[in-house]
Parts: C-alpha cells; sequence; structure tokens
C-alpha cells in the first residue's frame, strides 16, 4: 500500500506539472496533500506511521477514488 500510495503522490505531482490548472478545476482532490505524503513515504524512513497509513488507506482513498473517477470522466468529455 505504501508504494502505491508514492505512486498516486508522483502522478499528483506530474499532473500539476503537465496541467496546472486542475487543483483550481478540481479543488476538492487535495493534490498538494497527496504529493506531501508521498515525500513523507518515500524519504521518512524511520518516521513512517503505519496507523496514519492504515487510516488513509480506510478512510481517505475510497473518497479520492470517488473524485478521481469524477475528475477523469470530466477530462474525457
Amino acid at each position: 500500500m505504501i508504494r502505491n500510495i508514492e505512486i498516486l503522490g508522483e502522478a499528483s505531482r506530474k499532473l500539476l506539472e503537465v496541467t496546472p490548472d486542475v487543483a483550481a478545476r478540481f479543488g476538492s482532490i487535495p493534490f498538494a496533500a497527496i504529493y506531501a505524503m508521498r515525500n513523507q513515504l518515500a524519504h521518512g524512513y524511520f518516521t513512517v506511521d503505519l496507523g496514519v497509513v492504515w487510516r488513509v488507506v480506510e478512510h481517505d482513498l475510497p473518497e479520492l477514488y470517488r473524485q478521481l473517477k469524477t475528475a477523469i470522466a470530466e477530462f474525457d468529455q
């Protein structure tokens, strides 16, 4: 799961580089926070709190998934 969150964070950063207006267009998606978590997981080494990671997986990712599905549908139009 940690690696998947890291990938989401990197994809978030790349999307903001390629499409800078995406943060304003989809303001409910916390792109900066996703990337910040990626950085913490990738570089936090021995300070990663697995309880926090699991809470994100259980509580935040389902909503993020719904938000991203909506955003992708809008991009496809």
